[in-house]
């Protein structure tokens, strides 16, 4: 029970940071650890204790069978169907109500104790569902695009296996994400250019250097180290996920409301 009781207590803080579940974790930990307390530790103790007089090689030599049987239990264990759910990411406002929740439930001790799993629901709700989502993310000085499709996945333009893709698609829940091949956009009634020759008529224009003859409304040069999340809602807002190297990226991100402002700094 105890083991249930750590792995659902854990299982928020995993899917934050890793983007994943695994629903098989109490059986891997109930076995690996029941193997572990049993055999390794006193194999390891006894061996270290023999070690003076030259007795310890059959007990390490023990202690290293079950470790290695631990490991093909696991490999098993994980082997299994669903072995391993891809969950997207939610806010760090979710995740701070799901941790008040948990807090809240160990520390009251009268009735109102349940009241930690109404804080709980709300963290998931908060941070799932009431969570914004980048309609465009744009990466390596706009030479990698991800676009929002309309059943929530991500699409990609330019180099897919390029790090930070892979980390945005496991953020978003996915493995694997479909070719972009348009580079032109219509967002929320906003249209979005992704190359020079799409600049005609066009809201915003993504691009990975100057074009003089880009006749587009904004103009949006990113910066090499600098991934950005694009919002297209009433009006275009860009976000930076990473200021410049001197800021570490727990520090303010600023939403720009008039993103033409934005673009002109970048291209200065």
């Amino acid at each position: 029970s105890d083991l249930v009781l750590i792995t659902l207590a854990l299982a928020p803080f995993v899917i934050y940071h890793f983007n994943q579940f695994n629903p098989y974790g109490v059986i891997g930990n109930l076995l690996t650890s029941l193997l572990f307390s049993l055999f390794v530790m006193p194999f390891l103790f006894i061996g270290t204790t023999l070690i003076p007089f030259g007795g310890e090689a059959p007990f390490f030599k023990a202690a290293g069978f079950v470790l290695d049987l631990i490991t093909r239990v696991v490999e098993h264990i994980a082997s299994w169907p669903y072995s391993e759910i891809l969950l997207p990411s939610f806010s760090a406002w979710g995740l701070s109500l799901i941790s008040f929740g948990l807090c809240f439930l160990c520390l009251v001790k009268n009735k109102y104790r349940f009241w930690g799993f109404a804080f709980i629901g709300c963290g998931f709700l908060v941070g799932y569902f009431l969570q914004p989502q980048p309609d465009l993310v744009v990466l390596n000085k706009g030479k990698v695009i991800l676009s929002r499709n309309k059943d929530n996945s991500f699409s990609v333009k330019g180099k897919s296996t390029y790090w930070a893709v892979q980390n945005w698609l496991h953020q978003n829940g996915q493995t694997t994400a479909t070719e972009l091949k348009t580079n032109r956009l219509l967002i929320n009634g906003h249209t979005i250019a992704l190359a020079p020759e799409e600049c005609a008529g066009a809201d915003l224009a993504i691009l990975a250097r100057t074009a003089p003859d880009c006749t587009a409304k904004d103009i949006f040069i990113p910066k090499r180290h600098i991934s950005y999340s694009i919002f297209v809602k009433d009006t275009i807002k860009i976000q930076s996920e990473v200021r410049s190297f001197s800021r570490r990226p727990w520090r303010l991100k600023k939403h720009f409301n008039k993103p033409t402002e934005r673009i002109k700094n970048d291209i200065q």
